[in-house]
């Protein structure tokens, strides 16, 4: 799959230096790294990458949502990139995918650094239940008015999500509801 990414090339740096390649988290962006990016390839002097994964940012939707698919897809980019040796910073989901991968292709992982990441199995039922949770919000995106202020926005999203949920579950559409607030963590992080 060929995936959303930005790379950020140090004005001084070294070329046989093994580039760093930054894993965002489960409902998150490469938009998590944005800041720390341009300093790390600055105090580094090496290029850094930065990527959607699948179902995530820009990158592409596939219904096939495994960390066999989701490291297969690191593996592919590194491939694309000539990347022959990377230092993998990860986290959480980034962080399991960057194991993952780092146990497939230790020749390949100069360096693997995992940030706040759970190692326990989900169960199917957790896995679809947060499949749901994304493919709710992406399509909550839909019913915000063209050039709405953040307030509209989230009250937009916010309507939107209680018109789609059981009765029962009318409480998760509060905007401190979990994925509601990530959500809206992620409209204002977007906005810079």
């Amino acid at each position: 799959m060929k995936l959303a990414y930005e790379v950020i090339l140090p004005r001084e740096g070294d070329k046989s230096l093994a580039p760093i390649v930054f894993l965002h988290g489960r409902l998150d962006s490469r938009k998590t790294w944005k800041k720390f990016a341009p300093e790390i390839a600055k105090k580094t002097g090496r290029e850094v990458y930065m990527y959607d994964a699948r179902n995530h940012g820009e990158s592409p939707w596939s219904d096939e949502m495994t960390f066999d698919a989701i490291t297969d897809d690191l593996e592919e980019f590194l491939d694309d990139h000539d990347i022959e040796k990377a230092i993998l910073i990860g986290h959480s989901l980034g962080g399991r995918t960057a194991m993952t991968f780092a146990l497939r292709k230790p020749e390949v992982v100069e360096k693997l650094i995992v940030e706040d990441m759970d190692t326990k199995n989900y169960s199917s039922i957790a896995r679809r239940t947060i499949q749901q949770i994304i493919i709710l919000l992406r399509h909550s995106l839909a019913s915000i008015p063209p050039k709405a202020d953040e307030t509209t926005a989230k009250k937009a999203i916010v309507e939107f999500v209680k018109q789609k949920l059981p009765p029962v579950s009318k409480r998760a559409a509060s905007p401190n509801f979990f994925p509601v607030s990530l959500l809206i963590m992620n409209l204002n992080s977007n906005e810079n």
